[in-house]
Parts: C-alpha cells; sequence; structure tokens
C-alpha cells in the first residue's frame, strides 16, 4: 500500500492519477516526436559517403517546371528556401543536399480550392515533394526519388527570365 503525497487526503488520489496519466501521456508523445523528427535527417551511412561526396547537384538559383497544365513549379533559392506553385496552390520551405541526398522540409502550401485534374496533379506533386529523399540530374531534367531510388516527378529546367 502505497502512502499519500503529504497534504493530499486519500480521496483525492484519483485526481493525482488523471494528472500523472495526463503526464506519462505527454512524456511519451514528446519522446515520439522526438524519434520521428530525428528520421527527418538525411541518412547518409559510411559506405555510401563517398560516392554521395561526388554528386554535386548546384541546384541553389534554379527553377523547374513539371508538365501538366497548369506546369507545377519548383525553385530552389541560394539561400536555402524552396518555393513553388503546384497546379492550384503556392508553397514554399528549406531545402537541404548532401551530395545526391536532398529533404525538402517544412513544407507549407496556401489553400485555395482546387478542383478537377489540377487538384489531383498538385495532390501528386506535392506528396512526390514531402516524400523525395534523393535527386539525380539528365540532361535539363532534375529527377526527385524516394529512399529506393525510384522516381518520383521528373521535371523539367525552367528557362532563366532576364532581367532589364
Amino acid at each position: 500500500m502505497t502512502a499519500p503525497l503529504k497534504g493530499r487526503s486519500p480521496h483525492n488520489s484519483g485526481m493525482n492519477s488523471s494528472r500523472m496519466n495526463f503526464f506519462c501521456w505527454i512524456a511519451t508523445l514528446s519522446v515520439g516526436m522526438g524519434l520521428c523528427l530525428a528520421g527527418c535527417q538525411p541518412s547518409i551511412t559510411h559506405e555510401n559517403t563517398e560516392a554521395v561526396a561526388k554528386v554535386d547537384l548546384n541546384l541553389g538559383g534554379s527553377s523547374w517546371t513539371s508538365p501538366g497544365t497548369p506546369p507545377a513549379q519548383l525553385n530552389f533559392d541560394a539561400d536555402g528556401q524552396v518555393h513553388g506553385f503546384g497546379g492550384c496552390n503556392h508553397f514554399n520551405g528549406r531545402w537541404q543536399v548532401a551530395g545526391a541526398q536532398l529533404q525538402l522540409v517544412g513544407l507549407a502550401a496556401t489553400q485555395m480550392m482546387c478542383l478537377g485534374p489540377a487538384s489531383d496533379q498538385e495532390a501528386s506533386f506535392l506528396k512526390a515533394l514531402s516524400a523525395t529523399q534523393s535527386a539525380r540530374r539528365d540532361g535539363s531534367e532534375l529527377i526527385l526519388q524516394d529512399g529506393k531510388g525510384r522516381a518520383l516527378v521528373r521535371l523539367q529546367a525552367a528557362p532563366q527570365s532576364k532581367k532589364a
């Protein structure tokens, strides 16, 4: 038998139990979120570090479009910001690259109503961006890939606009 906490009556021990359950729930949630966030970092193992280091995607300042109507757009700013257009909504976030490893993190999109084919195109495009783990260039094409190297989306280099 456990003794009640000093200054507490045994009649409100249910309240202590619910507080303890609440704090256990918060602790469990915090640990789970920490583990989830730890998994968001690019993973480069010792075995593939040398091969990855030889790849240079050179994405800063580049712009890409996808086939579709309207075409989706993906822009990599030199300062690590990423932004674009999915077909209905604009999005932004950050990009991180280590060799061929590419992570698009903190993506957020506007929530404009989107109907028809553009809605399906946007959903597919944003899903591909979220699942991107690596990328490779093939001529004027940027291929975003999942963790197993499978192509998620193929983008074409966008023509650079001339500034006056």
